[in-house]
């Protein structure tokens, strides 16, 4: 439940607190604060997928292969150089199965 302001001045007022530093909000504007403040996020969020997406295609296209197990990426930006080395593990053989033994006939002698 949100109070007015007054009333929350008030109550620190009661209390003590020197008020005249804090700050304080309208229920609407706690609202107007809240909106804006997830509509901000979304659109961080959209700009840092996009982002990603951008740099993961240029990287696809401008990775340089410096011999099988090595490749880089440099890329400069204003104020920002993206340097990338990557470690490429190569696939490695998998072990034969395990055949099961033939089973050789052991003639039972009855006693």
């Amino acid at each position: 439940m949100m109070t007015s302001s007054r009333g929350a001045a008030a109550r620190l007022y009661r209390y003590g607190y020197d008020t005249s530093s804090y700050i304080l909000y309208t229920p609407l504007q706690v609202q107007n604060y809240n909106e804006v403040r997830l509509a901000l996020r979304e659109q961080l969020s959209q700009a840092i997928q996009c982002a990603s997406y951008i740099l993961l295609r240029d990287m696809e296209h401008c990775l340089k292969w410096s011999n099988i197990k090595l490749a880089s990426y440099q890329r400069s930006f204003n104020g920002l150089r993206l340097n990338i080395w990557v470690a490429i593990p190569l696939p490695t053989r998998k072990p034969r199965p395990i055949e099961p033994e033939s089973r050789s006939n052991i003639p039972l002698s009855s006693r």
